[in-house]
């Protein structure tokens, strides 16, 4: 049996939830004695399980597959500016233990890497899982990253990682496989295992955690581009000759819409005039924070927090709209937590946006169901795929 064979099965049933026997061979193409020897293997490896019997059509009741949630588990890591987060899923993307450490990419790489270790060693062990069935570990990290190697090629405004292997030091202490990629990849991918895309052919993930970025499927698998580089939403020009940017250019999406950027304005504001009500605190306090007494002073309707947030969502949409008509994506999912208590403004802003072009009126913008946690479940994802994703390598259409 080919392991393409086994992984289309497998993949088939992941995506689509309960099938029969019958079904899987109509929606594969394969005939009804090889669906039987491969649904047999991946029972026998405790990858599908039967689960009852469907509906009579005349004859015998059809028995129902469905993927075994604990015939293999992963183990996903975040890692942003401020904090590391660690999660170990099964094998349809339930996350069975989490665990935040609060150090990440602003600390020395080998400091980041050996603490990493020790927390995927001390989450396994918690979450009782038997070792053989741990398929690997994904790491998702903010910024530029060849999948390949797993290797860190460079990561904007903190100094120190570009060059960085991550996955080499992970597999010499673990002893498992490990897999890296950018932070808004991976929670494409965990869109696509877990997530709002599991049938969806072409579609982009905004990723909002430290700064912005948006991960692309294009035709059935992810596309990183010919450097790596292919979702750098953040440096999409929105505002000609705007807002300087540390890249070099001027208007970029980040200096509107990135939460730091926002909070960054917010403060400058408060500063210059008195009396303002956005009750910022004086001195250094998180972005995290400070964005939540944004979104507070939203809702209670001061003038410049409207302002500033409205600027912010009405300058994504842009992007996206620009995005979605360029690739002709049906799917846009807004991800990770930084957008808070803001994230339903940017929501709307995106599907009026994209709602308002006649060509783009079939496509769909949603909020990720996995939120805040999309990366870390998108980096374990990256190790199932990897294994068992036939459609993530673009061999089922």
């Amino acid at each position: 049996m080919s392991s393409y064979n086994r992984n289309l099965v497998l993949d088939t049933v992941r995506s689509y939830g309960v099938l029969s026997r019958v079904e899987l061979a109509a929606m594969t193409g394969l005939t009804g004695a090889t669906m039987s020897r491969i649904v047999r293997v991946l029972l026998d490896d405790g990858l599908l399980m039967e689960t009852g019997k469907g509906e009579s059509t005349g004859g015998k009741p059809r028995t129902l597959l469905r993927i075994d949630p604990t015939g293999r588990y992963a183990v996903g890591v975040q890692v942003s500016a401020a904090s590391t987060t660690v999660v170990v899923t099964d094998l349809v993307g339930a996350v069975v233990r989490r665990q935040v450490l609060r150090q990440g990419s602003q600390r020395e790489p080998a400091t980041v890497i050996a603490a990493t270790g020790a927390s995927v060693e001390k989450v396994l062990a918690s979450a009782d899982v038997p070792r053989e069935r741990v398929a690997g570990v994904g790491v998702a990290f903010p910024g530029l990253v060849d999948a390949d190697t797993g290797t860190v090629l460079a990561q904007g405004g903190v100094p120190g990682w570009a060059g960085v292997p991550l996955a080499d030091p992970l597999v010499r202490g673990l002893g498992l496989p490990v897999l890296v990629d950018n932070d808004a990849t991976a929670a494409a991918i965990g869109e696509r295992w877990v997530g709002s895309a599991a049938t969806a052919s072409s579609f982009g993930v905004v990723f909002v955690s430290d700064g912005i970025g948006s991960g692309l499927f294009l035709d059935g698998r992810p596309y990183r581009g010919a450097a790596n580089q292919a979702g750098e939403l953040a440096h999409v020009v929105v505002h000609p000759g705007g807002l300087g940017c540390f890249c070099g250019k001027r208007g970029c999406l980040n200096g509107y819409t990135a939460p730091h950027a926002v909070v960054l304005a917010a403060r400058a504001h408060q500063e210059g005039h008195a009396g303002c009500a956005l009750d910022l605190p004086p001195g250094s306090s998180s972005v995290r924070q400070d964005y939540d007494r944004l979104a507070r002073a939203y809702a209670a309707g001061v003038s410049c927090a409207l302002r500033l947030l409205d600027a912010s969502a009405e300058a994504l949409s842009v992007a996206m709209s620009n995005l979605v008509e360029m690739l002709d994506l049906e799917l846009v999912v807004l991800a990770g937590g930084g957008f808070g208590r803001m994230e339903r403004l940017h929501l709307d802003a995106v599907q009026a946006a994209v709602g308002a072009r006649a060509e783009q009126a079939t496509t769909r913008v949603l909020l990720s169901p996995i939120a805040s946690d999309a990366a870390a479940v998108g980096a374990a994802a990256l190790v199932l795929h990897r294994e068992f994703g036939a459609r993530m390598l673009g061999l089922m259409s």
